[in-house]
């Protein structure tokens, strides 16, 4: 009696780990369930109802003199349309590519025919004739500081406002990788491209995802830093002047930019490093060689 009470409690936990495996799984890789998306984006009422849903190819646009201009992307895209008031430009951002990142750092297409081919970010069009195109590659440079899933890649930071405030003459990209980019819309010609000012004003970025240890007065340590801009003097274990706070010290991402100084590396900001702590490469982790 005694066995068999005990076998059917082994297969309950059995079915009960199965069920449990199962929920995990579905909750951490439903995000890639879908390999390709398409919308119009909320700033462009005069883009016509797409055709389908299932992957971006072409797109319907209504000008300002009650015309209406068609085209066709040369590859399917993963993203949304945006369109100038008039009508006469359109702008594809494929912000959530079918794409994955290799160990050299390319951001390639994994639904193109040819193998290894380059995923695409930006398409320009000017009354229905495709002007600019530019690929992930010669947007984003750091590849390493994206959120990759199973088979997207995350790269969009302002996606408010370029799918949300309406399209003017020029064009302003925020990438993940710390960069801005300001491209004219008529032309697809890219205008300038920078580093953003926090990028900029650090010395080194880091991140960290376990706890800081107290070493002296005004000295933190950092067991298992992950650098976002690392320096080559500077490897684990990272020891920070500066004070922390009980509320950095709480959170289970915390970002630290630093400057070097004659002393060494002093704290000039501590933020919440949630949606900014990501990194795809082992270039990051200052305790590996």
């Amino acid at each position: 009696m005694q066995d068999a009470k005990t076998g059917h409690m082994m297969h309950r936990a059995i079915q009960l780990s199965v069920l449990l495996g199962f929920l995990i799984t579905a909750r951490t890789s439903s995000a890639d369930l879908v390999a390709y998306i398409c919308r119009n984006a909320e700033n462009s009422p005069n883009l016509l109802p797409l055709k389908n849903v299932a992957g971006c190819w072409e797109f319907s646009v209504k000008t300002s003199d009650g015309k209406t201009v068609s085209s066709k992307l040369k590859f399917r895209g993963s993203g949304a349309w945006v369109a100038s008031k008039d009508g006469r430009s359109v702008v594809f951002i494929q912000d959530w590519p079918y794409a994955g990142i290799t160990d050299d750092g390319r951001i390639v297409d994994f639904g193109a025919e040819e193998k290894g081919k380059k995923a695409v970010g930006l398409v320009f069009f000017r009354d229905g004739h495709e002007v600019a195109s530019y690929t992930l590659d010669d947007i984003l440079k750091r590849s390493h500081l994206l959120g990759p899933t199973a088979s997207h890649v995350r790269w969009l930071v302002n996606a408010n406002k370029v799918f949300e405030e309406p399209i003017g003459k020029h064009l302003e990209i925020i990438t993940q990788s710390r960069r801005v980019l300001k491209f004219d819309v008529q032309t697809g010609k890219l205008l300038s491209e920078d580093d953003t000012p926090f990028w900029k004003s650090c010395d080194v970025i880091v991140c960290t995802l376990g706890v800081l240890d107290d070493v002296g007065p005004g000295k933190v340590a950092m067991r298992f830093p992950y650098f976002m801009k690392p320096h080559k003097d500077f490897k684990a274990p990272l020891v920070m002047l500066g004070n922390v706070s009980k509320e950095i010290r709480a959170m289970r991402e915390s970002l630290f930019c630093l400057e070097i100084t004659k002393g060494g590396l002093a704290i000039k900001k501590a933020m919440n490093g949630a949606g900014f702590c990501e990194c795809n490469s082992d270039v990051c982790k200052g305790w590996k060689d």
